[in-house]
């Protein structure tokens, strides 16, 4: 034991501090989404914080758990490299395609008063100190959060980053509520300097009451180090990456025009209706 324990320190001591930063840096985040009306499970998600990486797994409904979608986004490259686990193909997204879709939908023809709440939204801001409890609301849509400051300060920078590029990441597909709302409250998480633990959406009926009331709660549990079974998932991640077949975005999403592809008076046409699901 006392060689180990020598040695253990020897490893210590010859750590580099930049390695030192890196694994304190290391963290994973559970997400279930849940549809509040039915109690019905929407989705689940792990995400994976390790060094230049943030690795998202969207979790099978069945007991396998196996993926159906695994999302790299690198943070020194700036790329989103998405993969289809069922189809074993892959798409890459940079962040300034990224960005030309974003302003591609804010400045489209279809945008009118029934919606622009989604693509211009603007909210009242109140805080509850007593219950940490934030709230951004608007006529149609109203957004409720409570988070806590993490144990490890280092990860919230990269938590900002992720929170604000995946939810950017929902503009690549039109079946997927346009993400501006989102960043608004990201703007709000990041101001009050929290990880999100629970996040509730409500999408009020429209004025003509077709569309029924949505009422969608995520909860996030965050856990400040990766299981030797998660840094397995990540190497796996990194097979898909290097096997998988690429093909561009609208083959990957299944849809016939890219957003950033149209015309100011064109919408994008997708194979199912879109929705306001949301992701997270």
């Amino acid at each position: 034991m006392i060689g180990r324990s020598a040695v253990f320190t020897l490893m210590l001591l010859a750590t580099p501090p930049f390695l030192e930063s890196a694994a304190a840096q290391d963290f994973r985040l559970e997400t279930e989404v849940i549809d509040v009306s039915t109690g019905d499970v929407i989705s689940e998600n792990l995400t994976l914080f390790s060094e230049n990486m943030i690795v998202d797994f969207m979790l099978s409904p069945d007991k396998t758990r196996f993926p159906s979608e695994v999302v790299i986004y690198d943070t020194g490259l700036k790329r989103f490299v998405l993969m289809d686990t069922s189809r074993k193909v892959r798409t890459e997204v940079a962040d300034t395609d990224l960005l030309k879709i974003l302003v591609a939908l804010q400045g489209s023809h279809f945008v009118d008063e029934t919606n622009e709440f989604l693509f211009r939204p603007e909210f009242e801001e109140s805080y509850d100190q007593a219950t940490g409890q934030v709230e951004l609301r608007s006529p149609r849509l109203t957004y409720r959060m409570k988070g806590s400051r993490p144990s490890q300060d280092m990860a919230l920078h990269k938590y900002f980053e992720f929170i604000d590029q995946f939810a950017r990441l929902n503009a690549t597909d039109p079946r997927r509520m346009p993400p501006f709302a989102r960043l608004k409250l990201n703007q709000a998480i990041k101001k009050y300097g929290v990880i999100a633990e629970e996040v509730e959406m409500c999408l009020a009926p429209d004025a003509e009451g077709e569309k029924p009331e949505i009422r969608i709660r995520s909860k996030h549990v965050a856990m400040w180090k990766l299981s030797a079974q998660d840094q397995e998932r990540i190497e796996s991640a990194r097979r898909y990456w290097m096997e998988f077949k690429e093909v561009g975005l609208k083959e990957y999403r299944g849809i016939e025009v890219s957003v950033a592809d149209l015309p100011d008076d064109e919408e994008p046409k997708a194979d199912n209706p879109p929705s306001t699901t949301k992701k997270r």
